[in-house]
C-alpha cells in the first residue's frame, strides 16, 4: 500500500487595519487583523518596514507605522513563504494632519522661565520640539493629541511665537500662540471686563442700590485686585478668590465712580477700569 502525503498551505492574509489612515510623520499604532499571523517577520507600508510591530496572536499584529508620503499604500505582512495578498482590506492612507495651537495657559511667564504652559491644539503625536520664538523649550511632555505641557526656556522682555515642531514643519502662527515674558517690575496688565448688575430696592421710603460686578483676570500675574472708588480704595480682593465685588448705595449715580486696578507682588499696579453698568 501507498500512503500519500497531504500538505496544506495556510496563506497569511490581512482582512482589517485599524485605524487604515494616519499622519505623514508616522509613530501611529495600528492593529492588523487577519490569519495566520505566527511566522511573521515584516510588516510593510508601501515599501517601508514598519517601526516596530509586536504579534499579539495568530490573528492580531499591532505595528507602528513609519513616515510615509500623502497618498493610499498597501500595508503586507511578510513570512518564509512571502507576502499577503494585497487586497482593498489592506490599504493605508497617509493624510497630512496640520499640527496647530489653540491655546496657551498661561500666555505670560518671568524672564528667567521655568514655569509650566500647557499648549492645547491638534495632531500633538509626532511633534518633537516646542519653540518659544526661537528658543527651545527646556522639555516638554506629550499629554495627547491634543495637550502639551512644556517648561518655558528662559527669555526677554516681550512676546515671542510657541510653535510645535514636527516632520512637516512648525505650527501655523496665530494669536492663539503668543506667549508674554514678563518682567517682576513691569506693570502689570490691567483686568477686563469690569462689569455689573444694579438691583433697586425701597424700603421705609428710602431707595436702595446693591451693585454686583465681575471682572475677567488680568493676563499677568497678580497678587490681588484694589477697588477704588473716586481715589480711595474701598475693598481689596485676593486672586485667588472669586472676582466678584459687592456694595451697597444710597445713590444709583454713585456706581460711575467704581474703578479696578490689578496689583503683583512687587506692588507695582496696572492702570484702573471703570466699572460699567448694565
Amino acid at each position: 500500500n501507498v500512503v500519500q502525503a497531504s500538505y496544506n498551505f495556510f496563506g497569511t492574509t490581512i482582512t482589517n487595519l485599524a485605524p487604515n489612515f494616519g499622519p505623514t510623520e508616522g509613530s501611529n499604532s495600528v492593529t492588523i487583523t487577519g490569519t495566520n499571523f505566527t511566522e511573521v517577520s515584516e510588516v510593510k507600508f508601501g515599501a517601508l518596514s514598519a517601526s516596530s510591530f509586536t504579534i499579539n496572536s495568530a490573528t492580531s499584529i499591532t505595528a507602528i507605522a513609519p513616515p510615509g508620503a500623502v497618498g493610499t499604500v498597501d500595508v503586507t505582512v511578510i513570512t518564509s513563504s512571502g507576502a499577503s495578498p494585497i487586497t482593498i482590506a489592506c490599504q493605508y492612507i497617509y493624510n497630512f494632519f496640520e499640527t496647530t495651537i489653540t491655546n496657551l495657559a498661561p500666555n505670560f511667564g518671568p524672564t528667567e522661565g521655568g514655569n509650566s504652559v500647557t499648549i492645547t491644539g491638534t495632531n500633538f503625536t509626532g511633534v518633537t520640539e516646542v519653540k518659544f520664538g526661537a528658543l527651545s523649550a527646556s522639555s516638554f511632555t506629550i499629554n495627547s493629541a491634543t495637550s502639551i505641557t512644556a517648561i518655558a526656556p528662559p527669555g526677554a522682555v516681550g512676546t515671542v511665537d510657541v510653535t510645535a515642531i514636527t516632520s512637516s514643519g512648525g505650527s501655523p502662527i496665530t494669536i492663539a500662540c503668543q506667549y508674554t515674558y514678563q518682567s517682576h517690575d513691569q506693570q502689570p496688565l490691567p483686568p477686563s471686563k469690569f462689569e455689573g448688575a444694579v438691583v433697586h430696592k425701597k424700603h421705609a421710603q428710602k431707595h436702595f442700590y446693591h451693585v454686583k460686578a465681575k471682572w475677567k483676570a488680568s493676563p499677568s500675574e497678580v497678587e490681588f485686585y484694589r477697588i477704588y472708588k473716586r481715589s480711595k480704595v474701598v475693598e481689596t480682593i485676593s486672586a485667588k478668590n472669586k472676582l466678584v465685588f459687592k456694595v451697597h448705595l444710597l445713590k444709583k449715580a454713585s456706581t460711575k465712580k467704581f474703578r479696578i486696578a490689578a496689583v503683583n507682588a512687587q506692588s507695582k499696579e496696572s492702570s484702573r477700569i471703570k466699572l460699567r453698568i448694565h
